[in-house]
């Protein structure tokens, strides 16, 4: 298990770390966001801390989006459309 989720963690910090190691003039710095199942699951826990860490080493932010406690994916839909009506 732990050696699948570090897999999992470290394609995701590659794909992260591909990305431009400058901004282009002018350019804004990058916001990505993970949208879990559940925030105080371990393994979206370390995926966060992960995508922050590579988005940081870009000078970009990553966050951790969803609900606490029960997993349902209209919660995660929730946390998606608040995300994108903070962003309007």
């Amino acid at each position: 298990m732990k050696r699948h989720l570090f897999s999992r963690l470290l394609s995701a910090a590659g794909l992260l770390c591909g990305l431009p190691l400058g901004l282009p003039a002018g350019a804004e710095p990058l916001q990505f966001a993970l949208i879990a199942k559940r925030v105080d699951h371990p393994f979206f826990i370390q995926a966060g801390e992960g995508c922050a860490e590579a988005a940081q080493a870009q000078s970009d932010t990553c966050l951790l989006l969803g609900a606490a406690g029960l997993e349902h994916f209209r919660l995660q839909n929730q946390a998606l459309e608040q995300a994108l009506r903070a962003i309007a």
